[in-house]
């Protein structure tokens, strides 16, 4: 890949999610291989029902849903390494810490 311009790319790919599990899959695998490009700035994966991003490693991030454009909830799904070091803040609960991983 490479960008004119020299610009990193800014990608999104509409539809990777509502179809068979094995093609949302494969677009996860995607997210996860491609997503640390050194020419991509960004790539999401959108559907009807959600968005996903491959958040960085080692790096805080701060996720904010926005009730007016999403329900409210935030998921996460550790592919490549597990999530160790994970606080959620929410209202009408303390922060907790917690970490997941799929085997």
């Amino acid at each position: 890949l490479q960008s004119t311009g020299g610009s990193p790319w800014t990608v999104v790919l509409w539809g990777a999610f509502g179809g068979r599990l094995d093609q949302e899959m494969a677009n996860v695998n995607a997210l996860y291989r491609w997503g640390g490009c050194d020419q991509m700035e960004s790539l999401a994966l959108v559907g009807r029902e959600g968005l996903s991003m491959l958040l960085p490693p080692d790096t805080d991030c701060t996720l904010i849903p926005d009730p007016e454009l999403e329900s409210g909830t935030c998921g996460l799904l550790p592919i490549g390494a597990p999530a160790s070091a994970l606080s959620l803040i929410h209202i009408s609960e303390p922060t907790r810490l917690l970490s997941i991983s799929y085997a």
